[in-house]
């Protein structure tokens, strides 16, 4: 043996493959480490993208919205009867778009205040717009409210077009297959009247008040005849609209003279209210206007139903039968904040 033995241990397989094991696990926990750092880089990544993937989904139907705010005047193609040719109306469609917020108007007996809704991604596009009020709907249709209106449209060479069903909830598969389509175009904004001050009270309810909606002219508008209201707000220069407006605004006392043009509007809140603005030709005849206006309106005024405003040649007279006192006030401030602040009002004391 020469002295030398040799000592053979055995080591056992499982705790040889433990031992292994566990350099293994030293050696690689580095590269796992690293491993785990680029998974969570991956996923946080994966996340952001689709949450930008989903903003970017949505950024079609914020641009479409606002596409569609504003007037848009047209008419109606229908069917008359389910195998009958589509049928042109004879009535004005008017839709206007304020917001998220819909009131579409044919005719005193058929008109809908709504809110609505763009689902994203869809061909064609759809809105689904929820009826909240229907004033003059015949009485099969007054339980309308909350009832939702399913169409489908598209905004085409400054043409709105838009097409329902026939109330069953579903959207027309197309727009020559629906049986009510309606073709519309956005109206012009009023341009203010150069050198008029009525041009700044051309204004839609809601900027005047959030209670207040711009009044559909029709039929039943009984203060001037609805001939020489194009539109609501309406300035004009002409003969005819001012001397109306001037005989209604001093409650048939006066005519047009003195007056070079002339301003009418109506909104609805609970009830009415409305403007008689008037921009006199001179310094002289504002105040002879003023003097006779104060008068005419006095006893309304201190009913706090009216209010005279002045500022240089215009005049305005505010009127109400009945809005509510935030929206009174706030509308009146407004007419002094956009007549410039240093104006002449009606106190009665």
């Amino acid at each position: 043996m020469n002295g030398q033995f040799t000592i053979c241990l055995q080591v056992p397989d499982n705790l040889l493959r433990n031992r292994l094991t566990l350099d293994a696990m030293k050696l690689l926990r580095p590269i796992i480490s690293i491993v785990c750092l680029v998974a969570t880089f991956i996923a946080n990544a994966g996340e952001q993208l689709t949450t930008k993937a989903t903003c970017v989904g949505n950024q079609p139907t914020n641009a479409e919205l606002q596409l569609l705010q504003g007037t848009w005047e047209g008419f109606s193609l229908s069917q008359e009867t389910p195998d009958g040719p589509i049928v042109k109306g004879t009535n004005t469609i008017t839709v206007t778009v304020t917001g998220n917020s819909l009131h579409f108007h044919r005719d005193t007996n058929f008109w809908f205040e709504t809110t609505f809704a763009l689902p994203a991604r869809k061909d064609p596009m759809q809105l689904h717009a929820t009826i909240k009020d229907c004033h003059d709907c015949p009485p099969q249709q007054e339980n309308s409210a909350g009832t939702v209106v399913v169409a489908i449209f598209k905004i085409e060479d400054g043409t709105l077009t838009l097409a329902t069903g026939n109330g069953d909830g579903e959207a027309p598969k197309s727009f020559e297959a629906a049986p009510n389509r309606y073709e519309l175009r956005k109206v012009q904004p009023q341009q203010k009247m150069s050198g008029s001050g009525l041009g700044s009270l051309v204004l839609e309810g809601h900027e005047l008040h959030a209670s207040l909606k711009t009044r559909q002219i029709d039929d039943s508008v009984r203060h001037v005849p609805r001939a020489l209201i194009p539109e609501n707000p309406h300035v004009s220069t002409d003969d005819a609209f001012v001397a109306a407006i001037a005989r209604n605004g001093s409650q048939g006392s006066l005519g047009r003279e003195g007056i070079r043009s002339a301003l009418y509007a109506l909104y609805r809140e609970k009830n009415e209210l409305g403007f008689y603005g008037l921009e006199a030709v001179s310094a002289a005849d504002a105040d002879r206007w003023e003097e006779a206006l104060r008068k005419i309106w006095a006893h309304n005024v201190r009913l706090g139903i009216a209010q005279v405003h002045r500022k240089g040649l215009v005049l305005v007279v505010v009127w109400t039968d009945g809005v509510s006192p935030e929206c009174w006030k706030a509308v009146n401030a407004s007419i002094v904040e956009r007549l410039g602040g240093m104006e002449r009002t009606s106190h009665v004391h």
